[in-house]
């Protein structure tokens, strides 16, 4: 997991190139943000965490968007849920 920090560091050197907001598992509008990194340097994919170490929830999708937006992610890099 990369905090918010972290995230937006390897935003800004290419490494981590879109993310994914995802809805969490039984919780109606909280979402999460899965961080997918360049295929040629692992291709990984990693959540966002709050700074304690448990993942970042955001209680609607504008708020995820938003947080996504904060981190450098364009809005063709955001993949929104289905």
């Amino acid at each position: 997991m990369y905090t918010s920090v972290v995230a937006l560091n390897m935003v800004r050197i290419g490494h981590l190139y879109r993310c994914r907001i995802e809805p969490l598992a039984n919780h109606i509008s909280a979402y999460q943000l899965v961080l997918v990194a360049q295929p040629g340097q692992g291709g990984e994919e990693t959540i966002l965490e709050d700074g304690t170490g448990r993942v970042a929830v955001f209680l609607g999708l504008q708020d995820a968007q938003s947080k996504a937006k904060s981190l450098r992610f364009s809005e063709k890099q955001i993949e929104l849920p289905e």
